[in-house]
């Protein structure tokens, strides 16, 4: 689609192709929104260049998905980027108030440098923001090399991942870098963020973030519990070479009974806490 919309429209199904997939849409080029859509089905790809989401492939340029579901099961080998919502969002793009529950199996030797996995976003493009989105679905990535994060795969320069809520459990090779929230950040923001689901089996891996390159993006009020993810930081790497070096910086590791007894900061125009049950995003409530 190009500056125009997509509203109110539910779909359900199977799928299966190459390219650019889908539930909703392949590919929204530019001025496009998709509002109030939701997939419920399967998405499967062999060979499957580029981008996958459960709602839209590729979003180009000044696009917005928004308050959309996805119950979209997808299964994918050398995929370049998946998400559960959108597998790439580029140039000015906006997810807001979205959810997956969708699960993502991913394999392949050939996916490419840059090959990225969310639970909402595979790859957040250049001024592309997530905001006020959950993944409750499971990812799963056997490759040769990637990014994985239960919101976002990998972003990219002046992005913003703010009031995210993650529980789905990640398992990736011991050549991902996988993070409970996000991936990989290359320069950008990343606050009120909640992470419960575990990261396991990925070769360099964090509770928040599996790699903020150089420390060149900002993280503050991220959280996740160390219990459910017992990994021993928020961020993964700060730098890999020569040595992995990590940190908390902008984390704080919390227990169970800490996280649904809440009493650090969140976004309090977004997020509802209750004693007893972990922060809940107000508008998925």
């Amino acid at each position: 689609c190009w500056n125009s919309s997509i509203t109110n429209c539910i779909a359900d199904g199977k799928i299966s192709g190459l390219g650019l997939i889908g539930g909703i849409c392949g590919f929204a080029e530019v001025s496009c929104t998709i509002d109030s859509c939701s997939y419920v089905g399967i998405i499967t790809s062999k060979e499957g260049k580029h981008a996958i989401g459960g709602i839209c492939g590729l979003a180009q340029m000044k696009c917005q998905i928004s308050n959309c579901n996805s119950y979209t099961n997808i299964s994918c080998e050398n995929a370049e980027y998946v998400g559960g919502i959108c597998g790439l969002i580029n140039l000015s793009g906006k997810i807001k108030k979205c959810s997956n529950s969708g699960n993502i199996t991913a394999t392949g030797n050939n996916n490419g440098r840059f090959a990225s996995f969310g639970g909402v976003c595979g790859i957040l493009g250049h001024s592309c923001s997530i905001e006020v989105t959950t993944n409750t679905g499971e990812i799963s990535v056997n490759s040769n090399q990637g990014f994985v994060g239960g919101i976002c795969g990998m972003s990219s320069e002046e992005t913003f991942i703010t009031n995210n809520y993650n529980e789905g459990e990640i398992t990736g090779g011991e050549n991902i870098i996988a993070g409970g929230i996000c991936g990989m950040t290359y320069r950008g923001t990343i606050t009120n963020n909640v992470n419960v689901g575990n990261v396991k089996d990925s070769g360099v891996k964090g509770g928040v973030i599996g790699y903020n390159f150089k420390s060149r993006s900002l993280v503050a009020k991220c959280y996740y519990d160390k219990q459910t993810c017992p990994v021993q930081y928020g961020i993964g790497a700060i730098d890999i070479t020569p040595s992995i070096k990590a940190s908390n910086q902008g984390v704080d590791p919390l227990s169970t009974e800490e996280m649904q007894n809440f009493s650090k900061t969140l976004d309090a125009t977004q997020w509802t806490i209750n004693k007893g049950v972990y922060p809940t995003l107000t508008v998925f409530k």
